[in-house]
């Protein structure tokens, strides 16, 4: 159950188990539990609270909750309030099952429980309940957040009737009901992790539940259909559990199989890429396969020509599967050609048709933005129209949108001719009845299917399930009620942070409402990091015309490198480059570390290895030949065009509409021919009804979306994601694929960021032993590198609380830390002025490690090129639509008919795998795969002339652009003086600054060698 919510539930496995373990029958384990209860609360006492005893402990486990570290409290007991609340969901459970009392009385059947018949007894249970509960619950919740969701996440959640609400909230939905979930959010388009209000979920709800079969247990249908009061709480779980999900739905393949053929789905993704030189739309594509989660090979049976690239997708998040290598597609049929992909291993082909108005939501999990039917309220968009709507588009957003969008034509930023792009939207309102009837349908898809929302959106998203932000870069709070006279946020602090006193004197006090804002309207924007909020757990409340219970509650939580995730830390693999016992490998590629080999590179702290040889440094630039004449380059894969026939051309829909029966209200049509969902009224008296009740809402929806402070992008930096990753401690390489897009919305950069923090050692990154891509990370002990100038370079796990530790510490000494921010790379962090004596004794009580020149101790360690070179994979020449050699004398990549004699090679298959080949590997049709820069640099190995030079008064060390020293040899040339290499345009160099003579000699002979 780690991040995922859990309940205090207690189905008949789990009173089974329990029992087991009492020496109890399952049914005398609730009696058990009840009794257990009752011995602690003070019932037959009139003046004393019935809760006091319970009281007194818990502010006991919060005195030591709060003095205990946080990596140790996973070893604290849990809170002295599970059992009383376990009573409490029990009552819950057997509300109705008692013919003499209400369905919706709850303190009758708790008052069984615990055996109280007094009236008066059972009254003065009632009102301490209402006192405490709250409490109690949030002790559990403290706990639960506290470990990182290490033992799940909390559940209890309740807008109206809030006190006996939280109860209820744990025993409406069964394990069983809530394993169906994902079935549901897929029927109903309910993208993974959405924040939706369960006034909006209940709709969609009602029609799932009314279905034949029932797709849901008899009770809960029961319940639905029978006890209007219970549809919030229902409503509640259901949408907890819809932002928790993870998109995967475990009973897709049987479900699939019994049903015969049912299709995947594909989808266009779109990143915004964003730097010096300025903006560029970069297009790849998602797929959904049921059933399927291992890597699937999908053909371009719609490609034009006889060439059908192949695709490779890999699992991904959220239950897509994405390609392993950005897809060459032409821009000029990205978005209006017919994308057909068929599985090479059988299965139902997948179908993705154009639109021609097409709306993508920023997905967190993917890092992107992802193509949707819709944009909902208050969601980050883009949107792309085709040539002829794109003034009808502005006209709308112009309505709806908050204020700074912008508009961008074809053949601009990377947009495709024919069509406009309009960047940074976000939909807060609807358009009047009267503009909505001349609506085309087209443009539908801009009016959002939700009526109210409460969102979080920009800032820094930090890894895990739990919804954590950046404390640098905390989200922006976006709150939108359609039909309000006025709304109001309040901002709840929800940790020991709340409290004040632990006294027994003094009431124990775990929410506290620390800001608010509220407005006259619809809309209201709320920017966090305007309110300097602290390290902690928050609540966001969204309250709609005065009422008093809140419409929607939004739990967050803000953290930072200091506040790490104890279950993530956990989880992370221990890693290390092992070259003592992975040889070439080892300087490649990060392993797991047990502290048993010969010769260790721990971030920049090396354990083993001799003496470096050194060799002499060619002193000019050798690779300055002219690029041999290009053959042509291979074109982009072109996607076919759409029938004459189809909506794209003739703007007309084809609607396909389901038969529903005499009942439904409403019907849900698609378009065959580019698959527009649009909603049908099922009768005329229906349409009537939907059209009144539409007038009314949106007469009433007055919102000027001009008033809202414009868009404002956020300014992520490199400081903001390396705190990211030390908050993490590791994982996945998922996990830093999607804090690296955050800063740009680039593949390109996600590598120049694993690169440049692996190059400083901040970072540890295993890759596969065969293709050499990345599949998880581990941020670096914290160290002191020692620099070639005396300084010494904060490199690794160091946060913020550590810095001001060694500011603290110097202070008074002639020591001084230089802090020099960085815009390609983060900020350098330098301690200069002390004595050796001094560093030393600052590591100790840091606990730190000191790399005395870890420069030459790396290149100490790691073997020569060639041992690299035999660590490689060899494998069967892969097949390519286009060669591509690589010329030394130009250090430039040469178009070739055939891949026929020694060198590197880049190969293009839809998309690009790089092979060395020697004399064996031409006789035998095999290569060695390898990267970009790691191929270049052996085909100088077998040239016999190292790809760098070396400029001797500026202590310069240069490379080729696209060169850059591969794995730890890079390490070593960047730790002389701790700076990331420059590019120099003019000169098509790579340089490494500081580099001394004796450290590009040693780099030599490695590479020669």
């Amino acid at each position: 159950m780690a991040g995922l919510p859990v309940y205090l539930d207690f189905d008949e496995d789990t009173l089974a188990r329990i029992g087991h373990r009492l020496k109890l029958p399952t049914d005398k384990v609730w009696d058990s539990l009840a009794r257990s209860v009752i011995g602690v609360l003070s019932l037959h006492t009139r003046y004393s609270d019935i809760f006091g005893l319970t009281l007194q402990r818990t502010r006991e486990w919060l005195r030591r909750w709060q003095q205990t570290r946080r990596d140790e409290r996973m070893d604290l007991p849990a809170p002295p309030v599970l059992t009383l609340l376990a009573v409490f969901s029990m009552a819950a459970e057997r509300m109705g099952s008692d013919v003499t009392m209400a369905a919706s009385n709850y303190f009758g059947p708790l008052s069984q429980l615990l055996r109280l018949e007094d009236p008066q007894q059972k009254e003065r249970l009632a009102t301490q309940y209402r006192q405490h509960v709250e409490l109690f619950w949030n002790v559990l919740g403290l706990w639960l957040t506290g470990l990182d969701g290490m033992l799940g996440l909390p559940s209890a959640v309740a807008l109206s009737h809030r006190y006996v609400g939280l109860s209820m909230s744990q025993a409406l939905v069964r394990e069983h009901d809530r394993g169906k979930l994902p079935r549901f959010f897929a029927t109903y388009g309910l993208d993974p992790g959405r924040e939706v209000t369960p006034r909006e979920i209940e709709p969609y709800l009602d029609d799932w539940m009314k279905r034949t079969p029932p797709p849901i247990s008899r009770n809960l249908a029961t319940l639905w259909a029978r006890q209007p009061a219970a549809r919030e709480r229902i409503a509640s779980v259901v949408a907890l559990e819809l932002q928790t999900w993870d998109g995967n739905d475990r009973d897709a393949a049987p479900r699939s199989q019994a049903a015969g053929a049912r299709g995947g789905e594909a989808r266009l993704v779109a990143l915004i890429r964003s730097n010096l030189f300025g903006r560029k739309v970069e297009f790849s594509l998602v797929v959904k396969l049921p059933g399927h989660d291992e890597p699937r090979h999908l053909q371009i049976a719609s490609a034009v020509g006889d060439q059908q690239p192949v695709l490779d997708f890999m699992p991904g998040v959220n239950g897509w599967h994405r390609l392993h290598r950005p897809a060459d597609l032409a821009q000029t049929s990205i978005l209006d050609g017919v994308l057909r992909l068929t599985d090479i291993d059988g299965g139902a082909p997948v179908v993705r048709r154009p639109r021609q108005v097409l709306p993508m939501r920023k997905d967190e999990a993917l890092g992107q933005f992802l193509e949707v039917e819709r944009l909902q309220l208050a969601e980050d968009g883009i949107v792309f129209a085709f040539d002829g709507l794109a003034d009808e588009v502005d006209a709308v957003l112009a309505q709806v949108a908050r204020p700074g969008y912008r508009r961008v034509p074809g053949g601009q930023e990377g947009v495709p001719p024919n069509w406009t792009l309009f960047a940074d939207v976000q939909v807060l309102g609807l358009l009047s009845p009267e503009a909505r009837a001349k609506l085309r349908d087209d443009l539908n898809v801009l009016q959002p299917s939700v009526s109210s929302q409460l969102t979080l959106a920009g800032g820094m998203k930090l890894p895990g399930r739990m919804r954590k932000y950046a404390a640098q870069a905390p989200p922006e709070l976006r709150a939108v009620a359609v039909g309000a006279d006025h709304i109001k946020l309040e901002i709840i602090r929800k940790d020991t942070g709340a409290l004040g006193a632990l006294d027994d004197a003094t009431p124990i006090v775990l929410d506290q409402v620390i800001a608010a804002c509220e407005s006259d309207g619809a809309a209201l924007v709320f920017p966090l990091a305007d309110m300097d909020l602290a390290e902690g757990d928050y609540e966001a409340l969204l309250f709609v015309n005065r009422t008093k219970d809140a419409t929607q509650r939004l739990p967050f939580f803000l953290r930072s490198g200091d506040y790490v995730d104890l279950a993530l830390w956990a989880r992370a693999t221990r890693l290390a480059y092992l070259p003592g016992t992975q040889h070439g490998r080892g300087v490649l590629s990060a392993d797991a570390y047990a502290e048993e080999s010969a010769a260790v590179v721990d971030g920049v702290v090396v354990i083993g290895g001799d003496a470096a040889p050194r060799r002499p440094v060619p002193q000019v630039l050798w690779w300055t030949e002219p690029r041999p004449p290009a053959g042509a380059a291979l074109p982009a894969t072109t996607l076919a065009a759409p029938d004459p026939s189809s909506c794209l051309v003739t703007r007309a829909h084809y609607w396909d509409l389901p038969y529903a029966g005499g009942k439904a209200l409403a019907v849900e049509g698609t378009c065959r021919r580019c698959g527009l969902v649009k909603r049908f009224p099922n009768t005329p008296w229906a349409a009537e009804a939907q059209k009144k009740a539409r007038d009314k809402l949106e007469s009433r929806y007055h919102v000027d979306v001009h008033q809202v402070a414009p868009v404002q992008p956020d300014k992520l930096t490199w400081d903001i994601g390396l705190d990211a990753l030390m908050h993490a401690g590791g994982g996945g390489y998922s996990s830093f694929e999607r804090t690296a897009l955050q800063i740009e919305g680039s593949l390109l950069f996600v590598h120049v960021f694993a690169r440049t923090l692996e190059s400083l050692g901040h970072v540890q990154i295993r890759r596969d032993p065969r293709s050499l891509e990345p599949l998880d990370w581990e941020i670096a002990p914290s160290a002191l590198a020692e620099l070639v100038d005396g300084s010494y370079l904060l490199v690794g796990y160091w946060p913020a609380g550590y810095v001001n530790t060694v500011e603290d510490w110097i202070a008074g000494t002639p020591g001084r830390l230089n802090v020099q921010p960085d815009p390609e790379g983060p900020s350098r962090r330098v301690l200069r002025g002390l004595t050796a004596d001094q560093v030393h004794a600052l590591a100790a009580e840091l606990e730190v490690t000191v790399a005395a020149r870890p420069a030459a101790a790396i290149l100490g360690a790691a073997p020569g090129l060639s041992e690299v070179l035999a660590a490689l994979p060899r494998v069967s020449m892969p097949g390519a639509r286009s060669v591509q050699q690589f010329h030394l004398g130009s250090a430039a990549w040469v178009t070739q008919p055939r891949p026929d004699e020694p060198g590197a090679y880049a190969l293009e298959s839809f998309g690009r795998t790089y092979v060395f080949r020697d004399a064996e590997d031409v006789a035998a049709g095999t290569a060695r795969i390898g990267a970009a820069n790691l191929v270049k640099h052996i085909a100088a190995l077998q040239a016999g002339r190292p790809l760098l030079a070396y400029r001797a008064a500026e202590r310069a060390l240069d490379v080729p652009l696209g060169a850059d020293l591969p794995g730890l040899y890079g390490r070593a040339a960047v730790l002389c003086v701790g700076r990331p290499p420059r590019g120099l345009g003019p000169l098509r160099v790579l340089r490494y600054h500081g580099v001394p003579a004796e450290i590009a000699e040693m780099l030599t002979a490695r590479l020669t060698s």
